[in-house]
């Protein structure tokens, strides 16, 4: 999920005893004394809401009578350095690796000549003065020390840690510390970033790494823990293979208090004057793996699901009882399902059983973009309010390119009904793919400059070839040549086999985009300017209203709108909000009005109304009575 960036923060220069003290304050409240395993959460996740894969695998370690705990080392480095710009951090681009970066010298030293570069957003994460970068490694150093220190004072004989979000170094940096204050220690990592011949290429990178566990670990990991009751774990199986889970609703439910007592003896308001507010967290929640349209067209920059596309279901009985349950454990309502996407049967199962429940939830959802304004309305009577719909583009090349099975006007319904029902949309506009053309970007030009009361994308982003995307896998089918690591990981992983170590890569390729800087101007001036009117204290509309005897009232205040009000017929609201085939005389005024969009001979729809509006072809019956509009 692509949150909005936090404000820019002052830099707070931490030293060793506030790092020390940051990291005391995590062990106080984990209760880790007696632990046989620590699981270690390390920067860059996020820290507004606990890391599922760990709690899973310590509820499994527990039902084997292993005492675990979770050390949430992330809250320790966001106490140092300020929540507000450790969040900035987080979401920094990938092409830059700032948080590998900033914990490279922290695990292999100063090894490059010269000074570090500045990354190229580091100016924008601060307000005044800037830090150096060097300054920011020297905190991440001094985090480094005192978690080695704190960990290797326990009784743990093995601590884990889990690397999907730019944590590797990090991970590492710790790791190599405490092997050399405890060599008993086995120390273990997993996650995403250690997938397949990633977790291969980091064994063999850094020795102090004892085992590493590649993709979905629950058998692997359980298996560990009962080759561990029998003596010391065969380290000649250094590497553990994951294997593809089933039945998800063998996996126990987490519990997540040890993360609300370290983030509240943290970052709180409670404990630190600049404190996130308690309000704001989340809890994570899986109901699915795999992707079921990945099973039948893998998208082609899609690198998620690396050996577990076939799509898998948690029932959804099992899901409406754990998340009531989680709910009311922790006095939390908002959930994050860390799926890949919504199963669609839970239209049937699951979301009927969340309407009905006792309390309402706040819950995002990752989707498919050819949602109905019917199902949208589902979704938000659910509760399901925030999705993540995969939109990407809004071109119908692009979209062929991409394997995404949508066009542009499931793209632009999606959105208009997203805002119809009331319900968050957050999508990415990507851009720079192979083979693209001009006529691509300029199709999307002309959409975006109509669809400002529209919600708009995070921003506009390149494309990143990913390993396990087609385009990695096979990017001799896309024309693509001279497949590489990204530059900046001979700076993270220095004398390391970034072909087995590194997730994004680059490529030469045939691309329109890149060779007309025209166009990625004015799509980025045009991505600017929309976030900023979404900022304003009223964001802009096109918006139909039914008024009285078939009349309609047409509300329009987008930027350099021609009719900021009108009134129209039956038949001309019915073209605002289903569009038109034929460029008829009404669909031709609206055409030239800028409210509806021509994309390849149709007349698409752009506008915005209550669900139960009668001018929609299929007008939407609804219970939630916040849904339906009327005129201001």
């Amino acid at each position: 999920m692509t949150e909005t960036p936090a404000a820019p923060a002052l830099w707070r220069a931490p030293d060793g005893d506030l790092a020390q003290e940051a990291v005391a304050r995590i062990v106080g409240a984990s209760k880790l004394d007696g632990a046989e395993i620590v699981f270690v959460v390390p920067p860059f996740a996020s820290p507004d809401w606990p890391a599922l894969g760990v709690h899973l695998l310590a509820r499994m370690a527990e039902t084997r009578g292993v005492k675990t705990a979770v050390l949430y080392g992330n809250l320790a480095l966001a106490r140092m350095i300020g929540p507000r710009l450790y969040r900035q951090l987080c979401m920094t681009r990938t092409e830059e690796l700032i948080g590998e970066r900033l914990f490279g010298p922290a695990h292999r030293g100063l090894i490059h000549d010269g000074p570090e570069p500045t990354p190229a957003c580091w100016s924008e994460l601060f307000v005044g003065d800037p830090p150096t970068i060097e300054d920011a490694q020297g905190a991440a150093t001094l985090w480094a020390q005192a978690m080695a220190d704190a960990l290797a004072s326990t009784s743990a004989r093995m601590v884990g840690f889990t690397s999907s979000f730019e944590q590797t170094t990090s991970s590492l940096s710790v790791i190599r510390r405490l092997k050399q204050l405890r060599p008993d220690i086995l120390t273990l990592l997993g996650g995403a970033n250690a997938d397949d011949e990633m977790g291969a290429g980091l064994a063999d990178y850094e020795p102090a790494l004892d085992f590493v566990f590649q993709g979905e670990a629950e058998a692997s990991f359980t298996g560990f823990l009962d080759e561990y009751a029998q003596g010391t774990p065969d380290a000649r199986l250094r590497v553990r293979p994951g294997e593809v889970l089933e039945n998800l609703d063998s996996i126990p439910t987490p519990r997540f208090e040890t993360f609300f007592r370290q983030f509240h003896a943290t970052i709180s308001e409670e404990a630190l004057e600049d404190g996130v507010d308690g309000t704001e967290l989340r809890i994570p929640y899986e109901t699915s793996r795999g992707c079921w349209w990945g099973e039948k067209h893998h998208c082609t920059f899609c690198g998620l699901n690396a050996n577990g596309m076939t799509h898998r279901i948690k029932s959804a009985e099992r899901v409406a009882k754990d998340v009531a349950h989680l709910s009311a454990r922790h006095r939390v309502r908002q959930f994050i399902m860390v799926d890949n996407i919504m199963p669609h049967s839970y239209f049937s199962t699951l979301l009927p059983a969340l309407r009905k429940a006792e309390n309402t939830l706040s819950i995002f959802y990752e989707q498919k973009a050819n949602l109905t304004l019917k199902k949208m309305c589902e979704l938000k009577e659910a509760g399901i309010d925030s999705i993540q719909p995969g939109i990407e583009a809004l071109s119908n090349g692009l979209l062929r390119l991409m394997r995404k099975g949508s066009t542009v006007r499931t793209n632009l319904d999606c959105l208009r009904f997203a805002r119809s029902a009331g319900v968050k949309a957050v999508w990415n506009l990507l851009v720079d793919f192979p083979n693209d053309m001009e006529e691509d970007y300029k199709n999307t030009i002309s959409v975006l400059e109509q669809i400002f009361h529209l919600q708009p994308p995070t921003g506009m982003g390149g494309l990143s070839i990913d390993r396990f995307s087609p385009y990695h896998m096979t990017p001799d089918e896309f024309g693509l040549t001279k497949v590489r690591p990204l530059d900046i990981y001979d700076r993270v992983f220095p004398g390391g086999d970034l072909n087995r170590i590194a997730y994004h890569f680059k490529a030469d390729y045939p691309s329109a985009f890149r060779r007309n800087p025209a166009l990625p101007a004015r799509i980025d001036a045009l991505v600017n300017d929309w976030i900023e009117a979404w900022q304003a204290k009223t964001s802009p509309m096109l918006t139909v209203f039914a008024v009285d005897n078939g009349a309609y009232l047409v509300i329009d205040t987008r930027p350099g709108s021609k009719d900021g009000v009108s009134i129209v017929d039956e038949r001309t609201a019915a073209i605002l909000l289903n569009g038109a085939n034929t460029l008829e005389p009404e669909a031709k005024q609206l055409l030239d009005r800028g409210q509806l969009v021509a994309v390849d001979g149709k007349y698409l729809a752009i506008a915005c109304a209550a669900p139960d509006n009668p001018a929609w072809t299929r007008p939407v019956r609804i219970d939630a009575p916040e849904l339906a509009a009327s005129p201001p």
